[in-house]
């Protein structure tokens, strides 16, 4: 006998895909958040290099907000209609 998980409701599945995607958007802006801090250190006090840093951080920071109000919406979302 061999064992089938049983099917997924469509709640279920898009709430796990959202994980997946909310997961690998933070690890991402993490990244992009090292990256413009390692930037801003060897900008050296050059306005346009720690500028840019600057937006590095702040646009990955951007990223991470906006993906866990994503999550928050789409948990709010399957609340409201699930049955």
């Amino acid at each position: 006998a061999q064992y089938q998980a049983p099917p997924l409701a469509a709640a279920a599945l898009i709430e796990r895909l959202i994980g997946v995607a909310v997961g690998i958007i933070i690890a991402v802006s993490v990244l992009f958040v090292l990256w413009g801090a390692f930037k801003f250190l060897i900008s050296g006090g050059d306005p346009t290099a720690t500028k840019q840093a600057r937006d590095i951080i702040i646009y990955a920071l951007v990223a991470i907000g906006v993906a866990l109000l994503a999550r928050v919406l789409v948990n709010i979302t399957v609340e409201i209609f699930r049955f």
